[in-house]
């Protein structure tokens, strides 16, 4: 019993013994709890005035926080480093930033903080400012020397960049007077893929603009324009702000950058370009992880398509290859290489862009490579429906479909024109999204010819039957009458 209260008693000393070893100084308490009597009495009794907790916090670092700038000029007249840095790196005038408090912010300056102090990850106090967007902060840490052009370690991002995605349009401004670079580019970035699904990701090299069409910072933008940033320019996907801000939804945003003089047909890598990208926005493919961006604004998709349209779209532009998968969506392989923006719309069904396109000079004869053409998407070629495999959703009602086809059909597309492998419209839309409403149109409405067989010799019919999973299919042609031979019961 005597040894363990003799170990319990050493236990307890050296837990006080720690206790007032990482106690914080007295000023430092003072400081962090508001007690301004306290703490100036303390300064005036002699106390260290750069005595850290334990965490390497100053009384400086509290009295900036809370912005009391009596205490703050008694600790810088009593001698308090006015650069000390805690354990993070945060620095006295990183808080004023913080709080965008010029005044305090020019007492430290008047006392030798660093305009240029650096937290670990590459963060100046001006990127601190230009997060924060005082003006007045930003007018003083230049005046003080602060690097324009100074960047953060992860992206390479510049005071300017943080200002736009931010939408601190005056910050902007203040940055562009004081001479920075209207169109810096972050740095490049490489990103490892882990899954097939997985989205694509910028890869750097972005200005200003591209951060402010990101984040749908019209300010901002409003701002790098008047500034004069390159609205044309391009990242390493070729994508430029105008498809940045279309593809995130961002569709006033999206005009402004046409208003403004933005090129509509400048295409990425892939072939796409912002009029392929506002179509595609229109019916978005359901993916998986995340939900679709969300339209801001009083504009949408089809709107930015007409605007398009109306500024010199090339409605007949195409892909060189299945557009970039930035959306979660697993990517659209039956629209690569050949693909034109009407061909798109009219996978969907997206009847009234199909014909706003039409209207602005789309071709509706044009085929894909292999011959496909609208009338067979609109049928349902390509249909995705969420396979485990590409869990992807594609959008659009049966009715829309139809009402596509219909229209298609009244501008002279052959109902039964067929593709380098012979399959038809009505081929299509049973080896496709095998919709029931579709297929009883095309087969007692339009009247297709349910006796051409492909390039496998299959009828209609007999491609529903070599179909797998296709019983349905097959179960609703015999309904409707259709036999073996691809004729109609009714009219052998």
């Amino acid at each position: 019993m005597a040894g363990r209260l003799k170990r319990a008693a050493l236990t307890l000393a050296v837990t006080l013994a720690l206790a007032e070893a990482h106690a914080a100084p007295p000023l430092v308490v003072a400081a962090k709890h508001g007690d301004r009597a306290a703490a100036l009495s303390l300064v005036k009794q002699g106390a260290a005035v750069d005595e850290p907790e334990a965490d390497g916090t100053t009384a400086l670092h509290w009295a900036v926080r809370a912005a009391d700038r009596t205490l703050v000029e008694a600790l810088l007249e009593a001698g308090a480093d006015a650069n000390a840095a805690n354990r993070y790196g945060m620095t006295p005038q990183h808080l004023a930033a913080v709080n965008g408090d010029a005044e305090t912010l020019r007492m430290l300056l008047a006392a030798g903080a660093d305009a240029n102090a650096t937290l670990p990850e590459g963060e100046t106090v001006l990127l601190t400012a230009a997060r924060t967007g005082s003006v007045a902060v930003i007018d003083a840490l230049v005046e003080h020397g602060a690097k324009l052009d100074s960047r953060e370690s992860w992206y390479g991002e510049t005071p300017l960049i943080w200002a736009a995605a931010q939408n601190h349009a005056g910050a902007v401004r203040a940055l562009l007077a004081h001479g920075a670079y209207v169109n810096a580019r972050s740095a490049p970035q490489v990103w490892e893929k882990r899954r097939a699904s997985q989205s694509l990701l910028p890869l750097g090299e972005w200005t200003p603009l591209f951060y402010a069409a990101r984040e749908n910072a019209l300010d901002a933008v409003e701002a790098l324009i008047e500034g004069g940033a390159d609205l044309n320019v391009a990242d390493p996907d070729g994508a430029t702000a105008l498809v940045i801000a279309i593809i995130n939804a961002h569709y006033e945003l999206a005009e402004m950058l046409l208003d403004a003089g933005a090129d509509p047909n400048v295409v990425d890598t892939s072939g796409m370009g912002a009029l392929y990208a506002a179509v595609d926005m229109h019916r978005l493919a359901v993916g998986h992880g995340r939900p679709n961006p969300r339209p801001v604004g009083l504009l949408d998709a089809a709107d930015i398509v007409v605007r398009l349209l109306e500024r010199g779209a090339d409605p007949n532009a195409q892909l060189k290859s299945p557009i970039i998968q930035r959306q979660h969506t697993f990517g659209d392989f039956t629209l690569g290489e050949g693909a034109t923006p009407l061909l798109r719309a009219a996978k969907s069904g997206d009847i009234e862009v199909v014909k706003a396109l039409v209207a602005g000079g789309a071709d509706v004869t044009h085929t894909m490579p292999n011959g496909a053409n609208a009338l067979m998407y609109a049928a349902g070629l390509g249909w995705r429906n969420g396979s485990p495999l590409a869990p992807s959703y594609d959008q659009g009602s049966d009715a829309e479909a139809i009402e596509t086809i219909e229209y298609l059909l009244s501008l002279g597309l052959d109902l039964n024109g067929q593709d380098s492998d012979g399959n038809t419209a009505l081929h299509a839309a049973i080896g496709g999204r095998a919709s029931d409403a579709i297929i009883t149109y095309l087969v007692k409405e339009a009247r297709a010819d349910l006796t051409v067989c492909n390039a496998k010799g299959q009828t209609p019919f007999e491609a529903a039957q070599a179909k797998r999973g296709g019983e349905a299919v097959v179960a609703l042609l015999e309904s409707l009458g259709v036999g073996a031979s691809g004729a109609i019961a009714a009219e052998l």
